[in-house]
């Protein structure tokens, strides 16, 4: 396949190095340097990661009835509003 690709500065300084180093001709440098990086791209997607396990605490006993909880919120709410008042 044949495409034009404008490359930044310092990925023709990687792929001048890249080679040199291998004695390889532009278009091989290319290719090789596509296949290492698509290549780590796949391995980072295809390594298994730990399930997340969500760390817990517990927080003891409720210090009101949770049934409740619209009320106190309520009265929370009163007594900002009292303040401010």
């Amino acid at each position: 396949m044949r495409t034009t690709v404008t490359l930044d500065p310092d990925v023709v300084q990687g792929l001048r190095e890249l080679q040199e180093a291998k004695s390889l001709t532009p278009k091989a440098a290319i290719n090789e340097a596509l296949r290492l990086g698509l290549r780590g791209l796949r391995d980072v997607a295809v390594k298994e990661r730990a399930p997340f396990v969500q760390k817990t605490y517990d927080m003891g006993e409720f210090r009101f009835d949770p049934s409740k909880a619209n009320a106190l919120l309520a009265e929370l709410d009163f007594e900002e509003w009292a303040e401010k008042h």
